[in-house]
């Protein structure tokens, strides 16, 4: 659902040309990788729980250098930012519990 989320909100902000481009591109980006990386979480794909651990320290690192002011992609919101840190450490925690990471360890 979030990676549906900002896919459209990111091809709404390109086609609208509002805003930072970079911005834009990235949260297109961050909703498409969020979309394929929870299909191969869903299909047990070791890449789809690797891809979600990446993609989540990414959005993480944007986001604390958004909220300190250092921002590393221009247009971030910084209400946005602080929203998307306790998310992105959910689903780290999530991912890093000993039942899934023994489940992903056996996969491709």
């Amino acid at each position: 659902m979030v990676g549906a989320i900002h896919a459209i909100i990111g091809s709404a902000l390109l086609f609208s040309a509002t805003g930072e481009l970079a911005y834009s591109i990235y949260t297109f980006l961050y909703g498409i990788s969020c979309i394929i990386f929870a299909y191969g979480l869903w299909a047990d794909k070791k890449t789809g729980w690797l891809g979600t651990i990446i993609v989540s320290l990414f959005v993480i690192l944007v986001d604390v250098s958004t909220v300190l002011g250092m921002s590393l992609i221009p247009g971030v919101p910084r209400a946005a930012a602080i929203g998307e840190i306790p998310y992105s450490l959910a689903v780290l925690v999530y991912l890093f519990q000993p039942k899934i990471v023994k489940v992903f360890k056996k996969k491709d």
